[in-house]
């Protein structure tokens, strides 16, 4: 089915030329956060601002590529996951949310590695989840300092993460649609897509008050806002919506309150244009022109 959603822009700004890699929203200070991928540092956004500043770079804070970042909103911290190029080096890096102090580095243990790292996301007890692109799923407990697998590679070019709200539960969402992951038991089971649609090509994907919205890839080249509603036991996906307008190109998802934000403009070298994971670019792209970051809050019903 498809349906309408009221669209609103919060911010548009420039910037130089960059690869993102993951975004997140502190509500509390109203800035945009961004992972510059190849600059190897983190950059942010206040409301109602045009430029963006650096918040941390790799030489306090010893990153790698940056390949994802999210918000612990409880504790007050900023984790981010940076890696090598070859995948034999991963860390995840804990720091101050309002000045970008660092305050800790985990690096992966060598017997999981290589990884390349597509996706990290928080829960709210503070559990940081690692998702890499072979579908493995991994898990740093709140005070605890060793990195440790919940389930082995399972999916093939896996793309994006969430958890239901509960927080015991992961979504996967990979080339062939979306997985489930029970991160008690570690194990994991296919959902099942509605009758007549299809759940490929989603390339973003983050729960919302227990549904899921997600980007979708269309066969245009375009993308759309989508929402799936599960089945009560979270293995099909009972009723998928798909929200107008229609998007150019497939932009960052974030969950502001109870809209959508989406985020465009910052390029990878896989996807020019596009603000997206860049789990496929190996080299940096050529830094030209300015780029023109646009965030649009999508209120759906």
């Amino acid at each position: 089915s498809a349906a309408s959603a009221a669209v609103d822009e919060m911010a548009r700004f420039s910037a130089d030329a960059f690869e993102a890699a993951g975004v997140a929203y502190d509500s509390v200070s109203h800035r945009f956060l961004f992972g510059d991928r190849f600059g190897r540092k983190v950059r942010v956004l206040g409301e109602g601002l045009d430029r963006g500043v650096d918040l941390v770079r790799a030489e306090s804070a010893g990153f790698l590529d940056v390949r994802g970042l999210d918000i612990d909103r409880r504790r007050g911290d900023l984790w981010v996951v940076s890696a090598s190029t070859s995948g034999n080096a991963v860390v995840l890096h804990r720091l101050q949310l309002v000045s970008g102090r660092p305050l800790a580095s985990i690096a992966v243990p060598a017997d999981l590695l290589p990884l390349r790292p597509v996706d990290l996301v928080v829960t709210d007890a503070g559990v940081v989840l690692l998702l890499a692109d072979d579908g493995a799923v991994l898990r740093l407990r709140p005070g605890q300092t060793e990195v440790k697998r919940v389930v082995a590679p399972a999916f093939t070019d896996a793309r994006g993460l969430t958890t239901n709200r509960a927080g015991d539960v992961a979504y996967v969402a990979h080339a062939g649609g979306l997985g489930r992951v029970d991160l008690s038991t570690a194990r994991v089971t296919a959902i099942a897509p509605p009758a007549d649609q299809s759940i490929e090509g989603i390339l973003r994907l983050r729960q919302q008050g227990g549904a899921l919205l997600a980007v979708q890839a269309m066969a245009d080249g375009g993308s759309r806002l989508v929402r799936l509603t599960l089945a009560p036991n979270g293995r099909r996906v009972r009723t998928m919506t798909s929200f107008d307008p229609p998007l150019a190109a497939a932009p960052a998802l974030l969950i502001v309150g109870d809209a959508a934000v989406l985020v465009s403009g910052a390029g990878c070298a896989d996807a020019p244009g596009v603000l997206a994971p860049c789990a496929r670019s190996l080299t940096p792209s050529a830094h030209g022109s300015p780029a023109e970051i646009i965030v649009r809050r999508f209120t759906v019903q």
